[in-house]
């Protein structure tokens, strides 16, 4: 097989079970990336079963990340969820905070612990957003609140990473 684009690029795609993961993941290992997929869904097929909106279950993650590929160039949070669909004052809180939890706890808790890899391998980050966190929705505000914080984490990383050759 020849050298393609991302030869032995070592990356972890969150969500990358189905839908724009799915794609990603594709795309990644067609150029030659070792991806290793990561789905809380087992139906999808995914390397590893994990729920990275829990701390427990990216700690487990990470175990994995490091002894499959031994280190990490590409961290790709695009783990999502629509969650509920209602008025704010008809949001269930327990359904708000999980759509949060997914859509923005997992990409801090894969980061914070991506890191220290990233900074070895001078690795990138690539974080999935949406219209949503630019425009808003109305009826979907965890969603649309969880990913305008997604931008807002996505810039602050790269000036707080980006002298240390992280993108």
């Amino acid at each position: 097989m020849s050298a393609t684009l991302l030869s032995g690029l070592r990356a972890l795609v969150t969500g990358g079970g189905s839908g724009i993961g799915a794609a990603i993941t594709g795309c990644l290992r067609r150029e030659g990336a070792v991806v290793l997929v990561v789905d809380a869904d087992p139906s999808t097929l995914p390397d590893v079963v994990a729920d990275v909106s829990s701390t427990a279950g990216v700690d487990a993650l990470f175990g994995a990340v490091r002894d499959r590929l031994g280190g990490l160039d590409l961290l790709v949070n695009n783990v999502g969820v629509a969650g509920p669909t209602a008025a704010v004052q008809d949001m269930d809180p327990d359904a708000f905070d999980q759509c949060v939890q997914v859509n923005l706890g997992s990409a801090f808790r894969c980061t914070r612990l991506a890191v220290p890899l990233l900074r070895e391998s001078k690795g990138s980050i690539v974080n999935i957003s949406s219209t949503a966190g630019i425009l808003g929705y109305p009826l979907r505000s965890p969603y649309a609140a969880a990913k305008w914080g997604i931008i807002g984490l996505t810039k602050t990383w790269a000036m707080e990473l980006g002298s240390e050759g992280v993108r």
